[in-house]
């Protein structure tokens, strides 16, 4: 069937989807909202893909966004080796081991409570990643804290604190270093991850013995 150019005018006239005038798509209600830091997400993943976009950056429809008063803590939380278990669990599955990043089962996500202490600690590591330092240390701290959120009575009774331990080494001392220097101070600091002499390595390497550790990380 054709249409005249008046035809078809008329027809985008005639549109309850449109924007201020005929010929635009409909607006968008949350178009301001793209401008605020948010953490983002791929629509389709094997993994989680959180990240924190303080830039504004205007997403397409394969990916998702929200905004929180607690968005390096969060995103920590969500890129976490629990959350990698738990969204397999409640995300639709997709062929060859894909899930969809759902906004209801999202909301859903079981966020553990946590003090302001083990929150300032978090979101000290993450803005520390953020700035570009070096990802598996600092990423296998960021599970022992998550883990010591969702099992701590399981840690505590095998003596782990990995919030006590990072505290003790020095941690919050990375919060008065923002960027590059965040970045780099905080790769510095990781060395002690890595020392078999320290007692953060002792502690991230005991946290093999736990039982829901074994099972979230595929070792039983």
């Amino acid at each position: 069937r054709r249409f005249t150019a008046g035809a078809m005018r008329q027809r985008l006239i005639d549109r309850d989807d449109q924007g201020q005038y005929y010929w635009e798509l409909r607006s968008c209600k949350y178009w301001d909202e793209f401008s605020l830091p948010k953490i983002v997400s791929t629509k389709i993943s094997s993994e989680p893909t959180f990240a924190i976009d303080t830039d504004g950056y205007v997403l397409a429809n394969t990916s998702y966004f929200f905004q929180s008063d607690e968005a390096f803590y969060h995103a920590a939380i969500l890129n976490s080796a629990v959350s990698a278990y738990v969204c397999g669990k409640i995300f639709a599955t997709k062929q060859g081991g894909f899930y969809e990043v759902q906004p209801a089962p999202l909301e859903r996500f079981p966020v553990p409570d946590a003090s302001d202490e083990q929150k300032a600690a978090t979101t000290v590591l993450a803005n520390a990643l953020h700035a570009g330092a070096e990802r598996p240390r600092l990423e296998a701290l960021i599970n022992a804290f998550v883990y010591e959120l969702f099992f701590a009575e399981e840690l505590h009774a095998r003596n782990l604190h990995p919030f006590a331990a990072a505290r003790a080494a020095g941690l919050m001392k990375l919060a008065d270093y923002e960027g590059s220097a965040l970045a780099r101070a905080a790769d510095e600091w990781s060395r002690h991850l890595a020392d078999p002499a320290h007692p953060l390595y002792a502690t991230l390497f005991d946290l093999q013995s736990i039982d829901a550790v074994r099972i979230i990380e595929g070792r039983t």
